[in-house]
């Protein structure tokens, strides 16, 4: 089977299904539209250019109504270079800093879905994966070009308020493309979490299994645990918190053995549309290796300057303070929102200080399918740190 998934022959499987789903009419088929137009300059220390890049992106396809438990979807997608000049880690521009949006056209998903068992949703073929708020597995969709993941998904909730989630994966097709030699990762991966619903908010419990065929010294096993939840105050107001903790130890063919830590502290108080969180995510690092996410949406974490998307060898504490604000009836469009956000990043062993990032950003909703947003962030590296940079996007967005 693993072989099947390397070709890519499932997806002719998934297509002859189709007639198997007993579509009634044009009516049982349900179009796919995704389209997001976006500009992005960066600037950075040490690289004698300034990369700025216009890119269209659209995903297209179909999903079928459910028949006999079953529902087939097939997307593909495509990523245009527009206007601009850059390096997009396939056409080998030196001297120009990293926009990681090559030009794609490709499958993006390709998914057989049955519910035809009680309380559980079995998802098989080529799909967007995530787990949680994907800190470990994700689709990375922020670039132009999605993570998705050829593999199996199981979701049971027979149980009262606990939630099981289970996946096998075996190959992650990556933002680069099928053109850069590490577009897709050769995987047997398994990933499960079991999370339970509290009062106060829920538990989780997860466990990463990640065997990478092809670049062995990614592959490791996570296993931790997860407690997120609120409560309200007094009138109007709220507060929040996450505790979070996880081991990490080679796995599988990992060439090197080594046992790292990862911890993750959030505290928030939100009052009339307004809220500001302190937090701090420490992964730990031995001197040799840091503690790694290599399959997560790593945009998301550690700043939007994408500094840290490989942890350094001592690890790195992230230290920070966010303030985001939700304007619920703008004057213009739907909904409003700003957020500001402060880190600064040490090594997690040794005390040394890699730098500072401010980020900021501006989401405007003009309706339920269109969307405009404008986002900056500025790194400030520390002597001997990360060089210097600074990262603007302006998006415009549109789904059907």
């Amino acid at each position: 089977m693993r072989n099947c998934l390397k070709s890519g022959c499932f997806a002719a499987v998934l297509a002859m299904a189709a007639p198997a789903v007993a579509l009634d009419g044009p009516a049982r088929i349900e179009p796919i539209l995704d389209t997001r137009l976006r500009y992005e300059s960066v600037s950075q220390d040490g690289l004698a250019e300034r990369s700025q890049a216009l890119t269209f992106r659209a995903r297209f396809g179909f999903r079928t109504a459910e028949a006999r438990g079953f529902r087939l979807l097939v997307e593909g997608e495509g990523v245009a270079h527009l206007a601009g000049t850059f390096n997009d880690a396939v056409n080998n521009r030196p001297g120009y800093p990293a926009i990681a949006d090559p030009e794609v056209f490709q499958l993006n998903r390709a998914q057989l879905e049955f519910t035809g068992l009680a309380d559980t949703t079995v998802i098989a073929g080529r799909q967007r994966v995530i787990f949680g708020d994907a800190r470990f597995i994700g689709n990375v969709g922020f670039r132009q070009n999605e993570q998705t993941f050829d593999g199996v998904r199981v979701t049971h909730t027979g149980v009262q308020n606990l939630t099981i989630d289970y996946a096998w994966l075996g190959r992650a097709h990556r933002v680069f493309g099928d053109r850069h030699p590490q577009g897709e990762f050769d995987l047997n991966a398994h990933a499960a979490t079991a999370r339970y619903a509290l009062p106060f908010g829920a538990i989780t419990a997860y466990g990463y299994w990640l065997e990478f065929r092809d670049a062995a010294a990614l592959s490791s096993a996570t296993h931790g645990l997860r407690l997120d939840g609120g409560a309200d105050m007094a009138e109007g107001w709220r507060l929040n918190w996450l505790a979070e903790y996880a081991r990490q130890r080679d796995y599988a063919n990992s060439p090197a053995g080594f046992g790292l830590d990862y911890t993750r502290f959030e505290a928030g108080i939100a009052h009339a549309g307004v809220t500001v969180t302190l937090g701090q995510e420490r992964l730990g690092g031995d001197g040799t290796r840091g503690f790694s996410t290599p399959l997560a949406t790593l945009h998301a974490f550690q700043g939007w300057a994408d500094v840290f998307l490989a942890t350094p060898a001592n690890g790195v504490r992230d230290s920070h303070v966010r303030a985001a604000w939700r304007w619920a009836s703008p004057p213009v469009g739907q909904s409003l929102q700003a957020v500001i956000v402060h880190h600064r990043f040490d090594a997690a062993r040794g005390g040394g200080r890699y730098g500072n990032e401010t980020g900021a950003m501006l989401a405007l909703a003009l309706d339920a399918r269109t969307a405009l947003e404008l986002k900056a962030a500025r790194f400030n590296g520390a002597a001997g740190g990360p060089a210097d940079r600074d990262k603007v996007w302006l998006s415009l967005s549109w789904r059907m």
